[in-house]
């Protein structure tokens, strides 16, 4: 074998080595890429699940006739927290990412719903003022305005993915309440 051939054969092997440490690369990223948008959709889907299933305990709880300021002012409180949609926020700061998550626009609309409600929270005007004399008219209004939003995010929730919304809900209150929605869905349908 002459120099000339094993110069040669060293080029190759450089350049096949660059090659394949490129593609490496590339698909490391990619595989990276496709974990991240896996875990902030699953993020997501808790968070739904979490305030759905919040809102739902909300009407229930406003539901009884034994309510007092305090349980109104607690599950306003309560509400606020929960409607902040933190990792929703978290994620939208992400535009890389959420370019790719799967269904992200039917995400996005269960999310403005959601917002939109928490924007009418926010103008409710609960503070200790408001309730004294007159807390059977305000749980009255904060458990209608909790119901409109469930009858109106129930019908984007059930075009998410039943299972991962079931699966990572998984032994919480919500899950509960998202078997009972998917259920009514179904018998609806037949």
């Amino acid at each position: 074998m002459t120099i000339a051939q094993i110069e040669l054969q060293s080029f190759f092997l450089a350049l096949l080595a660059a090659v394949l440490g490129f593609i490496s690369a590339a698909a490391v990223d990619v595989i990276k890429d496709w974990n991240t948008r896996r875990r902030m959709r699953g993020a997501l889907y808790r968070e739904i699940g979490e305030m759905y299933g919040t809102l739902r305990w909300a009407v229930r709880t406003l539901n009884k006739p034994e309510n007092t300021w305090y349980d109104l002012s607690s599950i306003f409180k309560i509400l606020q927290v929960i409607l902040r949609a933190d990792t929703y926020t978290n994620v939208k700061t992400q535009p890389v990412s959420t370019f790719g998550i799967k269904d992200f626009q039917t995400i996005s609309s269960v999310y403005i719903l959601f917002s939109s409600f928490s924007f009418h929270l926010q103008n409710f005007g609960v503070n200790s003022e408001a309730f004294e004399g007159n807390t059977d008219d305000q749980i009255s209004k904060l458990s209608s305005a909790c119901e409109k939003v469930i009858d109106t995010v129930e019908g984007a929730i059930v075009d998410l993915d039943k299972q991962l919304l079931l699966a990572v809900s998984a032994g919480s209150g919500a899950q509960k309440e998202l078997k009972e929605l998917f259920k009514k869905v179904e018998k609806a349908n037949t």
